[in-house]
């Protein structure tokens, strides 16, 4: 975790008859797939970590629970994988995932990023301001927030993205549309479980259709970047944007998928919900 990776701990916490391990077994998978400890080998193990994967790979991190049938009748409720093997017993596996400290990485640093920044810190995350503008990023910085400079903004933005791992969330609040599509660009490339780009509708037609153009697929945006950033509460203040997006961030990784309240314009685009 000190690396910045996510841990999934798998912890048997039910057994019906008979299993490979008993109740307290334990395995930790990290968020590049490496195991550590047993809980039944591998056709016992597969769907588990697959489960921890996925959950990565959509930026969810809400515990689950896992059923993991060696050929017992009794039904369970909630998700069950049903094994190859004749023991006739199972186990529930609970999967509950400790976090690094989460950074919020923010291109820009004018109202709605230093409101961000601040926000961001009084809900545990490590905020970092990141533009080509000293001036500004020297207010920011009197706020407590990391500032990340260099008098070109593409390499201000290497610099910062290097850093971004999958419990990270990036926000897009530059203001010039160039610099702020390079950024998007960029952040694309990253394992940032959240996108957010501070963006009027035409301007997200207009990026959209630039991705498209740079041979970014829509399907690969899909319920990772977010289009116009923030949950619509009516939001104009810069402070309450700020509360708009941090909220947004914070659903998306507990797994809510009310998309009644909110549908971010790339899943309408994509004329599907795949989260």
């Amino acid at each position: 975790m000190e690396k910045g990776k996510i841990v999934a701990l798998c912890i048997v916490v039910d057994k019906v008859g008979s299993a490979p391990r008993d109740v307290g077994a334990m395995m930790a998978v990290t968020s590049d797939g490496e195991k550590i400890g047993t809980i039944g080998g591998y056709e016992t193990e597969e769907p588990i970590i697959n489960m921890v994967m996925n959950s990565i790979k959509k930026g969810e991190y809400t515990a689950k629970r896992l059923v993991i049938n060696f050929g017992t009748n009794t039904s369970s409720p909630g998700e069950e994988v049903l094994t190859g093997h004749i023991c006739g017993g199972k186990f529930t596996v609970l999967i509950t995932f400790l976090l690094p400290i989460e950074k919020l990485m923010i291109v820009g640093s004018g109202n709605v990023a230093r409101a961000l920044g601040s926000l961001a810190a009084a809900v545990g995350m490590k905020s970092m301001c990141i533009d080509d503008n000293l001036d500004s990023l020297r207010e920011v910085e009197k706020l407590g927030i990391e500032a990340i400079s260099d008098d070109n903004i593409e390499n201000a933005l290497h610099k910062a993205f290097s850093m971004v791992n999958e419990a990270d969330s990036i926000v897009i609040a530059h203001g010039d549309i160039d610099n702020d599509y390079l950024a998007l660009r960029e952040a694309i490339k990253t394992k940032a479980q959240y996108i957010g780009v501070l963006a009027g509708k035409r301007k997200v037609s207009e990026f959209i259709k630039k991705l498209r153009e740079d041979g970014v697929s829509e399907a690969s945006l899909v319920g990772r970047v977010f289009m116009p950033a923030g949950l619509d509460i009516g939001s104009d203040d810069p402070r309450e944007i700020a509360v708009s997006i941090i909220a947004e961030i914070i659903r998306k990784k507990k797994g809510v998928k009310d998309w009644g309240m909110h549908l971010d314009l790339i899943n309408r685009i994509a004329g599907r919900d795949v989260i």
